[in-house]
């Protein structure tokens, strides 16, 4: 677990200098890492995916977003009906 959460440690510590980059003037867009694919090639197919890459991630992400809500808001499950007499124990069994 401790090894999971140094991994993303990392990868965040990774980012300060993009972020840095940024905030320095130098052009690039934010989330920017140049991981294009090879899609970089043609600028009017590249367009076309970032918006794509725009367009179906925010899908997911507002359709799971009430999730958490609605977990935290459902109800215990019920282990018995509320009005129910309780249960007889079994008769005893005969011996042979």
């Amino acid at each position: 677990m401790w090894a999971l959460i140094g991994a993303a440690g990392l990868v965040e510590l990774a980012g300060i200098a993009g972020i840095a980059a940024t905030l320095n003037g130098s052009g690039r867009a934010p989330g920017d890492f140049a991981f294009d694919g090879g899609f970089a090639k043609d600028a009017t197919k590249l367009e076309r995916f970032k918006l794509s890459e725009i367009k179906h991630s925010r899908k997911p992400r507002l359709t799971a977003s009430p999730l958490p809500a609605l977990s935290a808001a459902a109800p215990p499950p019920m282990t018995a009906a509320p009005d129910s007499p309780p249960v007889a124990p079994a008769p005893p069994q005969a011996s042979p």
